[in-house]
């Protein structure tokens, strides 16, 4: 509907099907033991869905969670959100105040920041579902308004802020997210 399409299934077996994307941003699995209805995210941690991302779209952006930069390829670039309504260390035991942002190519123009200041909890109402880690709409309207988007792909879902962020851009997007 109005260019967002969503899929259920894995991003791994989604990703190669499509073409013309222009950013991918993706809060993958933090890989902390949450076991969700048909997977456990400690499973989902590896480098495939990323080298698949980075193979679609000429930028990526990926959320990590602090715990994780490290498993990581070096990023070509290295942004921070602030969550200006967290206490840390945050809601809940593995999250801060703060999360890097890795960004992968070279997104069109330059970077208009390198920190994002957002409001999650106040924001938090607008999540339709108990998601354990839902990003913030600020941060991904930050994201996909600032370098000229016109197809952007978020290849873990989640309660779909990525989408509701595009869809009030008018930008096409597809979500694709494991669990129905």
């Amino acid at each position: 509907q109005d260019g967002i399409t969503i899929y259920h299934g894995d991003c791994r077996e989604v990703l190669p099907s499509l073409s013309g994307v222009d950013l991918v941003f993706a809060d993958p699995p933090y890989g902390v033991g949450l076991v969700y209805e048909s997977h456990n995210d400690s499973t989902l941690i590896d480098q495939e869905w990323l080298t698949l991302c980075r193979a679609l779209s000429p930028v990526v952006f990926v959320t990590p969670g602090y715990v994780n930069i490290y498993r990581y390829p070096a990023a070509d670039y290295l942004l921070v959100r602030v969550d200006e309504t967290a206490q840390s260390p945050g809601r809940i035991s593995w999250m801060n105040k703060w999360e890097p942002i890795l960004v992968y190519g070279k997104p069109a123009g330059r970077l208009p920041w390198d920190v994002i200041y957002t409001a999650s909890q106040s924001e938090r109402s607008r999540v339709p579902l108990d998601h354990p880690c839902p990003k913030p709409i600020r941060l991904l309207k930050a994201i996909l308004g600032s370098f000229g988007c016109t197809f952007a792909v978020d290849p873990f879902m989640g309660s779909g802020t990525t989408l509701r962020a595009a869809k009030d851009l008018g930008i096409a997007a597809v979500g694709i997210e494991i669990e129905e």
